[in-house]
């Protein structure tokens, strides 16, 4: 067999085990959602060693596999209802918790209810562990229940949960009630049931090794400056405050400010003392102040008294949190229990300085661009990727949410006619953009306080462009029928008039009188501003940008929310009591659910975060039993739990979750930049040139036109309009792409004919193969230019790009065709379009030739009935004109019936060989087939 004869048989025998792949999947879509019927059915969707380790291998070392309770504990846990059931309860436990707060009466139906209710979800809880560990096993063999860390989690959570229904009323076990804050982490569980959140948080384990190695760094730059701060200002940031030492008279003041020891003091100056008689010990400001009676307070939340809180201390500056005032209490230190003065200090404005540049503004910053860098990387499976694979994993994400473009008929009717040449003429947009942007500053132009005359002469303005408005809408309504309602923009368009239009009636009716509603109605016509972006190229392309963050952005913001919800329900159950203080009040506090998520994303800002840390930090003054009816908090809080508590939840939310956004959003825009290899700009242009050869939108074209399609391509993607290019080029290029055909069912796509011309290719397989070329040649080709390259090289390129079958990339893109399947009802062909081109070559050739022989025959008959004639004449028998062209007819249409031409005829006209058939052929053709030529020619047909 010829080298091309077996590339082409190896191609179809690949497409045939990917079609049967994409079946497979199918089957496998539909058995997840129904769940499985036998145990066997059930093994069949784990992956092969686990399945295989289940049938052997016995849980709690005594149930096999065949044992019904088994058996149906792992159909039971491999149900698809199951784990819905299992995650509706767990939203239905936050609920639970969420309402459970400190300060509800313990005697209420209310709290009696959520102890019930809660009591029976850990019970229903601890059978689902039970049921999975009894099905899969509990450790020692592959795919038991604790070699999934995601089990791991689940389980110890449940855990928490019985060992905290076990401690309520046992008097032996109340040392375990401080767990019954840890419930708050229950909806933890949702992570391992929801596919986005699963897929952000295993890419941040994959990360955690570089974040932790400048994490490491950064906190021993943090330990540095604290022995430094701790060296020059332990003890140094307190001063003598208070109501009683600002009436101090002077004379008393500047006592504190410098003391003297009480030896030294006079007889008068004795008597300033708090109590008569009294004396002070040592000679410090602090000693003095309180002497006197007066408050000796620290002027700042976390000093440096020691280097554990002076790197808490660190840790909060390095987010800008109130660091001028922390170096504003250095600068002034005069020393260990001191009282400040301004300008004492100087040059510990330096440390503090020399900090934020470098912990805050590098260090931080570099932990925040390794955990962007390392995620976005990592949820794409591409940590070990090259270049190229990841430009191809970025190319995927940008092809797969562009979209063909429908493009615009016009109708029949002569009205409707007249109203589609009036929308898309030339003018008409700029004026509605004009109207636009005019609207717009007219609504700018009011202010409170305006004249009664301004103000009409604003309501009829605004009138005015809503009429317009709303015949523009009526236009392109009558223009384009049920196609108005196809583009987005269209929709948003009717929905602002709309709202306006209601606007002006509400102002008719009363507007003054329904109140908060005509404001709202008002306020949705500056929505109309935005449809500036869909005539401004560049803010189009940043919208679709954007647009393509959304699922990667409900994602993190799933997860952001649960974390959020988990910290509210903790801090509402670790400090519903404590006191309040300075930055704890009664708009900062966690004494409800709802105002505990309203602090946590103020702190989430890092808005005074370490002073409510340090609040809720508070020993002194405090009730260490405070009760459930107190009218004002008096609880006392606790160092550990409130430092742990904001630490976690500024590194894993503020650092994090946070900077995830910026990083996803970044790296969309990268993608839409120059170094991409497949823009956002040159998307827009491939789709505008599709709908010329796809004006319905349909997403197939015949692969007889990509020809067509690279012609109208700007370079580097096609050739562009104006470059004059050969056809061979044309072809070459075409050939180089790789890209599947398609046979399209009755009515979606082309016309029959186009299956006969090597079938369709669909929109997404076009583009994604321009945007592989362009990545394995550097997005560099100068048009028309030949292709040089090696076989070798070609192939090291191909390779460059390939990735495994189980990434993400590519069971997205197998996720594509499997719904361009299902929504119009093709099916992928076996072969792509380099062997519809070959196909098509020969079969150009075919015909040619067939053409040609005709022609042969015609003239060969042509010239006999000549010498004929010529014969007759000189017998004296003249034929007619009529009788010789009968003639030449006649003996046309003897050689069309000749059987040679019908054989030939169903060798072309039977489509694709099976490879037994093309052996036969090949064979036949050496063993010297009568038609022997011919078969030679189409052998070397298909080497090209």
């Amino acid at each position: 067999m010829s080298k091309s004869r077996r590339e082409l048989v190896s191609t179809m025998r690949a497409r045939r085990e990917e079609a049967e792949a994409e079946d497979a999947d199918l089957e496998a879509a539909e058995r997840q959602r129904r769940g499985p019927r036998t145990v066997e059915e059930a093994l069949a969707r784990l992956p092969r060693r686990e399945a295989a380790s289940l049938r052997k291998e016995l849980a709690f070392w005594c149930v096999p596999i065949t044992n019904p309770a088994r058996s149906a504990a792992l159909l039971l846990t491999s149900s698809p209802r199951f784990e819905n059931v299992i995650l509706v309860l767990i939203v239905l436990s936050s609920v639970v918790l969420a309402v459970d707060s400190p300060l509800l009466d313990p005697a209420s139906g209310l709290a009696v209810a959520l102890g019930i209710l809660d009591l029976a979800l850990t019970v229903v809880f601890g059978l689902e562990m039970l049921s999975k560990q009894l099905a899969r096993g509990l450790l020692l063999h592959r795919g038991a229940y604790l070699r999934s860390p995601w089990n791991v989690l689940d389980g110890t959570l449940v855990v928490i949960s019985v060992l905290a229904a076990a401690s309520t009323g046992v008097q032996s076990l109340q040392g375990l009630r401080s767990l019954r804050a840890l419930r708050a982490l229950r909806p933890l569980r949702v992570i391992a049931r929801n596919e986005g959140m699963r897929v952000v948080v295993n890419a941040l384990f994959s990360a955690l090794p570089s974040i932790a190695n400048v994490f490491v760094v950064f906190v021993l730059f943090i330990l540095i400056f604290a022995i430094v701060g701790v060296g020059f200002l332990k003890g140094g940031l307190g001063a003598c405050a208070g109501p009683l030492f600002d009436a101090l008279p002077p004379e008393r003041a500047s006592l504190v400010m410098d003391p003297v020891p009480f030896e030294q003091l006079s007889a008068e100056q004795r008597g300033w003392g708090a109590v008569n008689g009294s004396a002070f010990a040592g000679t410090t400001s602090k000693a003095v102040c309180e002497w006197m009676g007066a408050e000796w307070t620290q002027r700042v939340a976390v000093g440096f008294d020691n280097v554990l809180v002076g790197s808490v201390a660190l840790f909060g500056l390095s987010t800008t949190e109130g660091w001028v005032t922390m170096m504003q209490a250095g600068v002034e230190s005069r020393g260990i229990d001191m009282q400040p003065a301004r300008g004492a200090a100087p040059a510990m404005a330096l440390l503090f300085i020399l900090f934020i540049l470098i912990g805050s503004f590098f260090f931080l910053n570099a932990f925040v661009g390794v955990t962007i860098d390392n995620f976005s990387r990592s949820k794409e499976g591409a940590v070990l990727a090259t270049t190229d694979q990841r430009e191809w994993i970025r190319l995927t994400d940008v092809v797969l949410n562009a979209r063909p473009i429908r493009m615009a008929r016009a109708p029949r009717a002569p009205w409707r006619r007249r109203a589609f040449v009036l929308v898309h003429s030339g003018w008409f947009e700029p004026f509605i953009m004009g109207c636009i942007l005019l609207n717009a500053v007219v609504m700018a132009a009011s202010f409170f306080g305006m004249p009664a005359g301004w103000a009409a002469i604003l309501d009829a303005t605004n009138t005015v462009f809503t009429l317009i408005f709303t015949a523009e809408a009526a236009f392109k309504l009558a223009a384009l029928g049920w196609g108005y309602w196809h583009s987005a923009w269209n929709i948003f368009d009717f929905l602002v008039v709309t709202f306006s239009v209601a606007g002006i009636l509400v102002d008719l009716v009363g507007g003054v009188s329904i109140g908060p509603v005509a404001s709202v109605v008002r306020t949705v016509r500056v929505g109309r501003v935005i449809r500036l972006v869909k005539q401004a190229r560049s803010l189009r392309l940043l919208f679709r940008a954007l647009l393509v963050t959304l699922p990667g952005l409900a994602n993190i913001a799933s997860l952001l929310g649960l974390f959020i919800v988990i910290y509210g329900i903790l801090g509402q159950q670790l400090f519903a009591h404590v006191r309040f203080g300075s930055a704890l009040n009664e708009d900062a506090n966690f004494r409800g659910f709802g105002q505990s998520l309203m602090t946590l994303v103020r702190v989430a800002t890092g808005e005074d975060w370490n002073t409510l840390q340090a609040d809720l930090a508070v020993g002194s003054d405090c009730s260490p039993n405070p009760q459930w009816d107190d009218p004002v908090p008096r609880g006392c809080g606790d160092v550990a739990t409130s430092l742990t508590f904001f630490t976690t939840f500024t590194l894993t939310v503020s650092f994090v979750l946070l900077n995830l956004v910026v990083g996803l959003l970044l790296e969309a825009f990268s993608n839409e930049g120059v170094g991409s290899k497949l823009s956002a700009e040159q998307i827009e242009q491939f789709s505008e040139a599709w709908a010329e050869l796809d004006p319905d939108a349909t997403g197939f074209v015949p692969a007889s036109r990509l020809g067509d399609l690279l012609q109208r391509l700007p370079v580097p993607m096609g050739f562009g309009r104006h470059n004059e290019v050969s056809d061979a080029a044309v072809r070459r290029r075409t050939l180089q792409l790789r890209i599947t055909t398609w046979k399209a069912a009755a009515g979606a796509g082309s016309s029959g004919a186009s299956a006969k011309q090597g079938g369709q290719v669909q929109f997404a397989d076009v583009m994604l193969g321009l945007g592989r070329w362009l990545v394995e040649h550097g997005g560099k080709a100068a048009p028309g230019a030949a292709d040089t390259d090696t076989e070798k090289s070609e192939a090291k390129r191909r390779a460059s790009v390939s990735l495994p079958e189980g990434h993400p990339a590519v069971k997205r893109l197998r996720e594509l065709r499997r719904q361009a399947a299902q929504s119009t009802g093709s099916r992928r062909l076996e072969w792509d379009v380099r062997h519809a081109m070959a196909a098509g070559t020969i079969s150009d050739a075919y015909r040619t030739f067939r053409l040609r022989w005709r022609l042969s025959t015609a003239m060969d008959t042509v010239q006999r009935a000549w010498e004929a004639r010529q014969r007759a004449i000189a017998a004296g028998q003249l034929l007619s004109q009529e009788a010789l062209a009968r003639a030449v007819a006649e003996r046309i249409d003897e050689e069309d019936e000749d059987e040679d031409w019908d054989e030939h005829e169903s060798s072309v006209d039977s489509g694709p060989v099976e490879e037994d058939e093309a052996d036969d052929e090949v064979d036949a053709s050496d063993a010297g087939n009568s038609k022997g030529s011919f078969v030679d020619w189409r052998g070397s047909a298909t080497e090209f």
